[in-house]
């Protein structure tokens, strides 16, 4: 029975619900649930090369653990 438990709650955790995605042009879908925290301006950021916004998620226990891809791209690093 313990590891029924435990097995729900690690599925639980790691659902991934389907998602109604607006369509209209020009919108940003945040990436995942949960409560912004922060959102900061940055002058330069070395990474992008020039200025950019930083947007901080908190996800609690009770969120949803997904990331999703917020808009079309590709990645051309990691740090």
């Amino acid at each position: 029975a313990t590891l029924v438990v435990c097995g729900s709650l690690i599925v639980w955790f790691f659902r991934d619900p389907p998602r109604r995605v607006p369509v209209e042009p020009g919108l940003v879908v945040s990436p995942a649930d949960g409560t912004i925290v922060a959102i900061d301006d940055i002058e330069h950021d070395e990474f992008v090369g020039g200025p950019a916004v930083c947007v901080g998620i908190f996800l609690s226990i009770f969120s949803v653990h997904v990331n999703r891809a917020p808009v079309a791209g590709r990645v051309i690093g990691l740090r």
